[in-house]
């Protein structure tokens, strides 16, 4: 019997600017200290789970928290550019969507516009792009870790739970997804369920769990 694929995911360890209580994007891309020792918790976690690759996003942090990982899985890592952190509006001068809003409140205001974008930001359909091919890619695994951001992590939930339904007027409810610095999510590879065939594919298995943070 073939051992039913798995992916983890997981989000960057803890960086400077979320010890500040700020919003994690590209311009504090290094881990704290914190980070690092909660980088290698979940390595040494998930030792021994048959997990053959770390897949990473290009970001500083989540490339350091990659390498803390692999300090105790010893596997190869993999960049992958899809796996970047939403990016956001610019705060340009005579922007018309006023200052930089968080990515949610402008693509829920454009909903009728899935291609919508102000001030640099990515658009809603550009980050579904991301996703799907980030989606289509587990095919290609049988066991792998995914380290990627918060952002990206609950689009990516939102699109699993309601598949092409998921749409900007839902982006509110993505909160309910908690994401922790190194939590660990499980998904497993469901190919037929009778009965529930709208539900075959990924099945999110546990969410964020933290026991490799609370261990001691």
């Amino acid at each position: 019997m073939t051992e039913q694929r798995r992916i983890y995911l997981t989000r960057h360890g803890e960086t400077f600017h979320n010890a500040a209580a700020g919003e994690s994007y590209a311009d504090a891309d290094r881990l704290t200290q914190l980070g690092w020792e909660q980088s290698r918790r979940l390595g040494h976690f998930l030792a021994g789970r048959g997990v053959a690759a770390v897949i990473t996003s290009p970001f500083e942090r989540a490339r350091q928290t990659a390498e803390g990982v692999n300090e105790g899985l010893r596997c190869t890592i993999e960049d992958d550019p899809r796996l970047h952190e939403i990016i956001p509006p610019g705060q340009a001068e005579g922007d018309p969507e006023g200052e930089a809003e968080h990515w949610s409140v402008y693509m829920a205001r454009h909903a009728n516009d899935r291609s919508y974008s102000v001030g640099g930001a990515e658009s809603f359909e550009a980050v579904m792009r991301r996703v799907r091919g980030v989606v289509a890619s587990f095919a290609e695994r049988q066991c792998a870790l995914v380290v990627s951001h918060a952002g990206f992590l609950r689009f990516l939930a939102g699109y699993l739970v309601w598949g092409e339904q998921f749409n900007p007027r839902t982006l509110p409810r993505l909160w309910v997804f908690e994401i922790h610095n190194t939590g660990l999510s499980e998904l497993r590879h469901v190919p037929t369920r009778p009965g529930y065939e709208l539900s075959e594919g990924w099945s999110i298995v546990t969410w964020m769990q933290r026991t490799h943070l609370d261990e001691r």
